[in-house]
């Protein structure tokens, strides 16, 4: 039999993705229907972050099978686009950032590791686990190797039977059907002695050796660990720690997203409907308002579309653009945020307010997207890398292939073990313009996004060039250097800046609002301001038709991201 062509292939992975998300839209059904147990009503009525999800949400997303999205393809799973997975758990996080982190993010983080360095035999293990309805346990809010590898936490001794397990492990929570614990422990020392993880199946601990404490909390007392536990080679658990994060640091921005979709819903819907406060946003302020963050919620879903592929398209890239994720998506969904309680009125953040769920979900979506410890590994992971990508890559290479933009392309089956921790090449700088400048001389064409725009970019990233192309090679006082801390955060808005440009060219083809200029121009005028680069204000029509989408898309019932999804209700 012939295979069919490549676009056909294409087409029917993206049908299968839309499928998946429309799956989890159904079961999870109308947000906004005061009778629905997985509904806005059920979520308001939980303890909240740190609670129990509610029942009800769980059981809607085992009948769709969701241990499956956690598992690659080869082993029997659904797992291949990153992308698909973010989408996927997208509306769980729409109705419940708790549950979106206990029931999609906490699972795919926990079996990561073993897609990453397991044994083929820990893999069919741990794919079995996820397919049967188990679920992982691991610590939550470790965002770095220190963190996870704390010196007071969990310490392991080798015996004749494997690992003896002692210590502590905070901030560990086994929701219902926990199958397995994934432990970040220190080997004592000998060969292959340091940071390691280890994947223990619960129901091989012996009870008498650990205590689960309520506030999540886990002790172990010599409790023995076969020598099967290990994930990859002991020893080797901060590079895994770090190859991990890097990875799923991506793909839960972007499941998160569908928090912020709901806190821009909530404020559309409350400038539809004034409540009569001594002093309402004028139209043009609550224009410019909804439409400012409409296009922060595109910039992220750009960025993080980018990041999630990068693993699938260039993951000898996926390290800047990981960093990238990590350090631009909160700090935009944080000025969205702003902008929306500023539109919603001074009591929105108070959950005991008049608006509830928008409070509910800004609050908890704040403390996943916290710019903190996440931001500073990203910044530690690319800051090194820059005097060398500055001296070889930067406008020196070819451009990032269209298929790292395109959000309805395919990719290479899901090979994390092909991620490396160190960038040789920077192909989204080219997108910026330069000698092998992908869009052409075509900023005045119709559709184009201005070249003025482009060039502030090209000419940024060029300054943050000259200053890193100088530092010595021995790197020595870069990290400590603010002037060179300033610039790499420089350096990751420029890469934002450009993959919006990339995903603008992968999709005007669709037509519509997407072939219009004013979403990108306005993007990169945002992105420009950050940058304290001289922009023109937007023209009223600019900023007319941005904020028309906005008022067609919750008319509608569509999805403030790429995919324009179609939502329950």
């Amino acid at each position: 039999m012939t295979a069919p062509p490549a676009p056909l292939l294409a087409a029917d992975a993206e049908s299968a993705a839309v499928g998946r998300v429309r799956l989890v839209e159904r079961l999870l059904g109308d947000p906004e229907d005061p009778g629905n147990d997985c509904g806005y009503r059920a979520v308001l009525a939980s303890p909240g972050a740190g609670g129990e999800t509610p029942a009800p949400l769980g059981r809607a997303l085992r009948t769709a099978g969701l241990g499956g999205h956690f598992v690659p393809a080869a082993l029997g799973g659904s797992l291949g686009r990153l992308d698909t997975l973010a989408r996927t758990l997208r509306p769980v996080f729409r109705r419940d950032v708790s549950a979106g982190l206990e029931l999609g993010a906490g699972p795919f983080r926990g079996a990561l590791p073993v897609w990453c360095a397991g044994s083929a035999d820990r893999r069919r293990r741990t794919a079995d686990l996820l397919l049967d309805g188990g679920g992982i346990a691991l610590r939550q809010g470790a965002r770095s190797v220190r963190e996870a590898f704390a010196p007071a936490g969990l310490r392991a001794r080798r015996t004749a039977y494997g690992f003896e397990l002692d210590g502590e492990c905070a901030g560990l929570r086994a929701a219902p059907g926990t199958s397995a614990l994934l432990l970040h422990a220190t080997v004592g020392p000998g060969p292959g002695g340091g940071p390691t993880v280890l994947l223990a199946d619960l129901a091989a601990l012996p009870r008498d050796r650990l205590t689960v404490r309520p506030d999540g909390r886990v002790e172990f007392t010599a409790c023995p660990l076969p020598a099967g536990s290990a994930v990859g080679e002991p020893g080797g658990g901060a590079e895994l720690f770090l190859r991990t994060l890097q990875i799923c640091g991506s793909v839960v921005a972007s499941m998160s997203l569908g928090a912020a979709d709901t806190c821009l819903r909530q404020a559309a819907a409350r400038a539809l409907v004034p409540r009569g406060r001594r002093r309402e946003p004028s139209p043009k302020e609550a224009s410019a308002l909804l439409g400012g963050a409409f296009l922060d919620l595109l910039a992220c879903d750009c960025l993080a579309l980018v990041g999630t592929r990068a693993v699938g398209v260039v993951p000898d890239e996926t390290s800047v653009l990981s960093a990238a994720v990590r350090c631009v998506v909160p700090v935009l969904l944080g000025d969205a945020l702003r902008d929306l309680a500023a539109l919603m009125g001074p009591q929105s953040l108070r959950e005991d307010g008049p608006d509830p769920l928008f409070a509910r979900h800004a609050r908890t979506l704040g403390a996943v997207a916290s710019p903190g410890a996440g931001s500073f590994i990203g910044r530690a992971a690319v800051l090194p890398q820059l005097p060398r990508l500055a001296r070889q890559a930067w406008f020196n290479g070819p451009p990032a292939p269209d298929t790292l933009f395109d959000p309805a392309g395919d990719l290479p089956p899901f090979a994390p073990e092909r991620v490396t921790l160190r960038a040789e090449r920077d192909g989204l700088s080219a997108l910026l313009g330069g000698p092998r400048d992908p869009f052409g001389r075509t900023g005045a064409e119709p559709g184009s996004p201005p070249a003025g725009l482009r060039a502030l970019f090209r000419a940024e990233l060029r300054s943050v060039q000259a200053h890193f192309a100088a530092v010595p090679e021995d790197h020595r006082g870069l990290p400590g250097d603010p002037r060179s801390l300033a610039l790499a955060d420089r350096y990751l808005l420029v890469l934002t800046a450009a993959a919006c440009l990339g995903c603008y060219e992968a999709v005007r083809s669709r037509g519509g609002f997407w072939a219009d200029p004013a979403w990108i121009t306005g993007i990169l005028r945002r992105l420009a301001r950050r940058l304290d680069l001289p922009v023109d204000d937007a023209s009223p029509a600019e900023t007319g038709r941005v904020h028309d989408e906005v008022m067609r898309r919750f008319l509608t019932r569509r999805g403030f991201d790429l995919y324009e999804t179609p939502l329950e209700g």
